[in-house]
Protein backbone atom coordinates (compact mmCIF):
# COMPACT_ATOMS: atom_id res chain seq x y z
CA UNK A 1 0.00 0.00 0.00
CA UNK A 2 2.38 2.25 0.70
CA UNK A 3 3.75 2.38 -3.09
CA UNK A 4 0.33 2.71 -4.23
CA UNK A 5 -0.22 6.48 -5.74
CA UNK A 6 -3.48 6.52 -4.54
CA UNK A 7 -2.73 5.79 -1.14
CA UNK A 8 0.25 8.56 -1.37
CA UNK A 9 -2.40 11.20 -2.41
CA UNK A 10 -5.09 10.35 0.36
CA UNK A 11 -2.32 10.56 2.63
CA UNK A 12 -1.01 13.90 1.23
CA UNK A 13 -5.39 14.89 0.95
CA UNK A 14 -5.53 13.72 4.71
CA UNK A 15 -2.44 15.94 5.66
CA UNK A 16 -3.68 18.76 4.71
CA UNK A 17 -7.41 18.66 6.00
CA UNK A 18 -8.58 17.70 2.52
CA UNK A 19 -9.67 13.94 2.66
CA UNK A 20 -13.56 14.10 3.64
CA UNK A 21 -14.93 11.87 6.31
CA UNK A 22 -16.46 9.23 3.73
CA UNK A 23 -13.14 9.30 1.95
CA UNK A 24 -10.90 8.75 4.96
CA UNK A 25 -13.67 5.86 5.84
CA UNK A 26 -12.82 4.30 2.29
CA UNK A 27 -9.05 4.41 2.95
CA UNK A 28 -8.89 3.38 6.47
CA UNK A 29 -11.20 0.10 5.02
CA UNK A 30 -8.33 -0.04 2.64
CA UNK A 31 -6.18 0.16 5.27
CA UNK A 32 -7.56 -2.46 7.18
CA UNK A 33 -7.99 -4.78 3.96
CA UNK A 34 -4.33 -4.71 3.15
CA UNK A 35 -3.36 -5.67 6.47
CA UNK A 36 -5.43 -8.36 7.12
CA UNK A 37 -5.40 -10.33 3.28
CA UNK A 38 -1.88 -9.87 2.15
CA UNK A 39 0.09 -8.87 5.67
CA UNK A 40 0.35 -5.43 4.55
CA UNK A 41 2.47 -3.07 7.41
CA UNK A 42 1.92 0.36 5.61
CA UNK A 43 -0.10 1.50 8.25
CA UNK A 44 3.13 0.35 10.88
CA UNK A 45 6.06 1.37 8.33
CA UNK A 46 5.29 4.68 7.08
CA UNK A 47 3.91 7.39 9.65
CA UNK A 48 1.92 9.16 7.03
CA UNK A 49 -0.48 6.23 6.63
CA UNK A 50 -0.30 5.71 10.05
CA UNK A 51 -1.40 9.33 11.05
CA UNK A 52 -4.30 8.73 8.82
CA UNK A 53 -5.89 6.10 11.37
CA UNK A 54 -7.31 7.39 14.92
CA UNK A 55 -6.37 5.75 17.92
CA UNK A 56 -9.49 3.31 18.11
CA UNK A 57 -9.06 2.20 14.51
CA UNK A 58 -5.20 1.68 15.07
CA UNK A 59 -5.62 -0.77 18.19
CA UNK A 60 -9.08 -2.42 16.85
CA UNK A 61 -6.79 -3.21 13.76
CA UNK A 62 -3.51 -4.18 15.73
CA UNK A 63 -6.24 -6.60 17.24
CA UNK A 64 -6.89 -8.13 13.96
CA UNK A 65 -3.16 -8.44 13.47
CA UNK A 66 -2.77 -10.53 16.57
CA UNK A 67 -5.74 -12.24 15.94
CA UNK A 68 -6.20 -13.09 11.82
CA UNK A 69 -2.52 -12.13 10.65
CA UNK A 70 0.23 -13.79 12.86
CA UNK A 71 -1.95 -17.05 12.93
CA UNK A 72 -1.95 -17.68 9.54
CA UNK A 73 1.98 -17.02 8.41
CA UNK A 74 2.02 -19.99 6.28
CA UNK A 75 -0.87 -19.01 4.04
CA UNK A 76 0.54 -15.97 3.40
CA UNK A 77 3.50 -17.54 2.39
CA UNK A 78 1.62 -19.79 0.07
CA UNK A 79 -0.24 -17.00 -1.29
CA UNK A 80 2.97 -15.23 -2.13
CA UNK A 81 4.62 -18.48 -3.66
CA UNK A 82 1.84 -18.81 -5.84
CA UNK A 83 3.03 -14.84 -7.02
CA UNK A 84 6.50 -16.07 -8.10
CA UNK A 85 6.82 -15.27 -11.90
CA UNK A 86 9.87 -17.78 -12.45
CA UNK A 87 11.63 -15.09 -13.93
CA UNK A 88 14.19 -13.76 -11.12
CA UNK A 89 16.16 -15.82 -7.97
CA UNK A 90 13.26 -17.06 -5.65
CA UNK A 91 15.36 -16.45 -2.62
CA UNK A 92 14.45 -12.19 -2.97
CA UNK A 93 10.94 -13.66 -3.45
CA UNK A 94 9.96 -13.51 0.21
CA UNK A 95 12.04 -10.29 1.19
CA UNK A 96 8.80 -7.71 1.21
CA UNK A 97 6.36 -10.21 3.20
CA UNK A 98 8.87 -11.69 6.08
CA UNK A 99 9.79 -7.56 6.54
CA UNK A 100 5.83 -6.61 6.99
CA UNK A 101 5.68 -9.74 9.54
CA UNK A 102 8.30 -8.82 11.31
CA UNK A 103 6.96 -5.45 11.79
CA UNK A 104 3.61 -6.47 12.51
CA UNK A 105 5.05 -8.99 15.31
CA UNK A 106 6.69 -5.84 16.39
CA UNK A 107 3.69 -3.48 16.54
CA UNK A 108 1.72 -6.14 18.71
CA UNK A 109 4.83 -6.06 20.99
CA UNK A 110 4.60 -8.50 23.82
CA UNK A 111 0.78 -9.42 23.49
CA UNK A 112 2.30 -12.57 21.78
CA UNK A 113 5.48 -14.55 21.64
CA UNK A 114 7.33 -13.52 18.55
CA UNK A 115 9.49 -16.28 18.48
CA UNK A 116 7.41 -19.15 17.01
CA UNK A 117 5.66 -16.91 14.45
CA UNK A 118 9.02 -15.71 13.16
CA UNK A 119 10.52 -19.49 13.26
CA UNK A 120 7.31 -20.42 11.53
CA UNK A 121 7.68 -17.72 8.89
CA UNK A 122 11.49 -18.23 7.84
CA UNK A 123 11.03 -22.01 7.88
CA UNK A 124 7.75 -21.86 5.52
CA UNK A 125 9.73 -19.45 3.37
CA UNK A 126 12.40 -21.78 3.51
CA UNK A 127 10.34 -24.75 2.22
CA UNK A 128 8.60 -22.32 -0.52
CA UNK A 129 12.30 -21.11 -1.79
CA UNK A 130 13.18 -24.63 -1.77
CA UNK A 131 9.73 -25.69 -4.03
CA UNK A 132 10.36 -22.65 -5.70
CA UNK A 133 14.23 -23.21 -6.65
CA UNK A 134 13.19 -26.67 -8.36
CA UNK A 135 10.98 -24.70 -11.12
CA UNK A 136 13.59 -21.94 -11.42
CA UNK A 137 16.27 -21.78 -14.34
CA UNK A 138 19.21 -18.56 -13.93
CA UNK A 139 19.06 -16.71 -17.21
CA UNK A 140 21.99 -18.10 -19.48
CA UNK A 141 24.93 -16.39 -18.75
CA UNK A 142 25.77 -13.52 -22.16
CA UNK A 143 29.30 -14.73 -23.73
CA UNK A 144 31.53 -12.57 -22.26
CA UNK A 145 33.80 -9.82 -24.92
CA UNK A 146 37.12 -10.64 -25.49
CA UNK A 147 39.86 -9.37 -23.02
CA UNK A 148 42.99 -9.99 -24.09
CA UNK A 149 44.63 -7.05 -25.80
CA UNK A 150 44.69 -7.76 -29.75
CA UNK A 151 47.70 -7.75 -31.75
CA UNK A 152 47.41 -4.83 -33.79
CA UNK A 153 49.78 -2.76 -35.04
CA UNK A 154 50.24 0.56 -33.95
CA UNK A 155 48.98 3.09 -36.49
CA UNK A 156 51.54 5.92 -37.96
CA UNK A 157 49.18 8.46 -35.97
CA UNK A 158 49.44 6.38 -32.42
CA UNK A 159 53.21 7.33 -32.94
CA UNK A 160 52.86 10.76 -33.11
CA UNK A 161 51.78 11.39 -29.19
CA UNK A 162 54.07 8.39 -28.19
CA UNK A 163 56.20 10.31 -26.23
CA UNK A 164 54.15 12.35 -23.95
CA UNK A 165 52.57 9.73 -22.57
CA UNK A 166 56.13 8.27 -21.66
Amino acid sequence: MKDDLDARLAVHLHSHGLLSDLQREKFVEAIFDAAIEEADASFIEDQNIGDVLTDEERAELLTRVKSEVLPRVSEYVAKRRREWSGSYDPSDHFDELSSNIDSLVKAVGGEIDPVPVMTNLRMEIGFAVQRLADDYEPPEEAPSAPTAASNVEAAPIDNLFRDVDE
